[in-house]
């Protein structure tokens, strides 16, 4: 079990990961290929969070976030979860298990956020949609928020909302500050340090709160070693959708500064420790579009480690990496950790895939 300090530690959370954080691996074949086609290259590393819990689908990162968030629910009295995401939203469909697993009515608002054809079915009713019918979860389509709660209140459902991934939930950050201290423990022993790494972002508050909780990490390394020198690392969130006029890095940064003070993080910083670079260039034109170079991505590490990923958000962060080491930005990193958030139940709902 992770040591957290206070007040961190003193947050109510309700469990749904393993006792033990999924084993950071090695990612060996990988590394050799990229080293044939860039040079120097680092050796490239996993922390695969679909290994995460028992519940549907082998987890995700968003459990991180619902363990913290479904406990304020609970102590609401909340009879109903309801929550919304895109038609293939890895959240929703981890909403359902996790509503399903505390004994919550769950209802999901779907929303198409890509154009696709009517008559699409297996983008419309395989994949997570599959499983959040199985769940048991409500799903509908053309609902607002307001208008699903307030029916729900006049039913006597006690609704408890949460909004797109939890992001903009002021305890959505907790799931991966929690992360922070669960790598470096790991890294401690292993011996290595990721000095740069790798995650999917579509509503941020998984790089948000990894930003919060490496940064009260590297700043507890420095006050219990004063003077001694603390390796830098670099956070690369590679972005799953467009960003809107840079919408989406201003809300990892209010993550980021809010659930610092939610964990004992105070002042705005500067925090020279941790660096976060957003990456812009590989969100195929929308949120679930899959184009060829997060196909290929796919592809790639599927026959070179027997890992699949998704083309909603692991492909695209994956496609960054592989695209970034290509064009050798990765030429001063030495091990680089990829960060796969789940979602590979989305993959039977793309058949082009293969």
């Amino acid at each position: 079990m992770v040591e957290l300090p206070a007040p961190f530690a003193d947050i109510p959370r309700l469990p749904l990961l393993f006792s033990h954080p999924p084993a950071i691996e090695p990612l060996p074949r990988l590394s050799a290929h990229l080293a044939q086609q860039s040079q120097p290259a680092p050796t490239f590393w996993i922390a695969n969070e679909s290994h995460n819990s028992s519940l549907s689908g082998g987890g995700g990162n968003k459990l991180r976030k619902l363990e913290y968030v479904l406990a304020d629910a609970r102590n609401a009295g909340a009879k109903t979860i309801v929550t919304t995401g895109g038609v293939q939203s890895n959240h929703m469909r981890q909403t359902a298990a996790a509503a399903a697993r505390y004994g919550f009515q769950c209802v999901l608002l779907q929303k198409d956020l890509i154009s696709q054809s009517d008559t699409d079915f297996a983008y419309h009713h395989l994949g997570n949609v599959q499983l959040d019918h199985l769940l048991g979860a409500k799903v509908l389509q053309s609902t607002t928020p307001d208008v699903a709660l307030a029916w729900l209140r006049e039913n006597d459902c006690e609704p408890y909302f949460i909004p797109a991934g939890a992001s903009t939930h002021p305890l959505g950050g907790l799931g991966f500050a929690r992360w922070a201290f669960e790598l470096v423990e790991q890294e401690a022993a292993r011996g290595v340090h990721f000095d740069t790494i790798f995650v999917a972002t579509a509503s941020g508050s998984t790089a948000g709160g990894m930003l919060a909780g490496l940064r009260l990490v590297a700043k507890l390394q420095k006050e219990r070693s004063p003077g001694a020198e603390i390796p830098r690392r670099r956070l690369v969130s590679v972005l799953a959708k467009p960003d809107e006029e840079g919408e989406l890095q201003r809300l990892m940064s209010d993550i980021a500064r809010d659930t610092g003070s939610l964990i004992g993080l105070t002042g705005d910083g500067p925090y020279p420790d941790v660096e976060l670079v957003i990456e812009e260039r590989f969100h195929a034109g929308a949120y679930g579009r899959m184009d060829a170079q997060t196909r290929d991505a796919i592809k790639s590490l599927a026959t070179l480690e027997g890992i699949v990923t998704d083309p909603v958000y692991t492909g695209k962060a994956l496609a960054g990496i592989l695209g970034r080491a290509r064009s050798g930005d990765l030429a001063d990193s030495k091990n680089v950790l990829f960060v796969h958030t789940g979602g590979q139940t989305s993959c039977s709902a793309y058949p082009s895939l293969r």
